[in-house]
């Protein structure tokens, strides 16, 4: 588990998550005592943290998760930075990067071009 700083407003729908005693009291609905740790629990109903909030998340958080979180800690720093790496063969791409600069070919369309059909 690492801490994290939650830095915009985050629902949490499934997983588990580890929160002090007044984080989870007031979420006990939302909330089962898992069954490993102490302090942590099976998110059963979506849950909101408001910004300032400190959370134990297992794992990498998603990018979109990520994006609202901040890391605490070493644990959380050291694991953040391991998802920093850009894929295997240099920069990364967005999958539709067209490298070759040749025209289509003879009766192809390009973006924005029909056949005349």
């Amino acid at each position: 588990m690492a801490k994290f700083k939650v830095i915009a407003v985050v629902t949490l729908y499934a997983g588990t998550i580890g929160l002090n005693k007044a984080q989870a009291e007031p979420r006990m609905h939302c909330l089962q005592p898992a069954e490993k740790g102490k302090n942590l629990y099976d998110i059963v109903e979506p849950i909101s943290f408001k910004v300032g909030e400190v959370i134990d998340i297992p794992g990498v958080p998603d990018k979109a998760l990520a994006q609202r979180l901040e890391p605490v800690g070493k644990a959380a720093e050291k694991l953040m930075a391991s998802t920093d790496e850009p894929p295997a063969g240099g920069a990364p791409t967005d999958g539709n990067a067209n490298t070759d600069d040749t025209a289509p070919e003879d009766g192809a369309t390009t973006e924005g071009e029909t056949n005349g059909q």
